[in-house]
């Protein structure tokens, strides 16, 4: 039979570091999460530049 004490606690030193690495996991989460997005659910693209994209593509008048 274990006897923890006589009321529930966590040191403060681990109880810093669940709160810390949580915060790691989700930063992680959130950043590897806009990696798997496929591309046209990726943030919009913005073309800096004149004419449309066709015109730009072409090798030759």
């Amino acid at each position: 039979m274990h006897n923890a004490g006589t009321r529930p606690l966590l040191p403060r030193f681990q109880a810093f570091g669940v709160v810390v690495a949580s915060g790691v996991a989700l930063l992680v989460f959130w950043l590897l999460r806009d990696r798997a997005k496929p591309w046209y659910e990726q943030s919009r693209i913005v073309a800096r530049g004149r004419g449309m994209l066709a015109q730009s593509t072409r090798f030759w008048p």
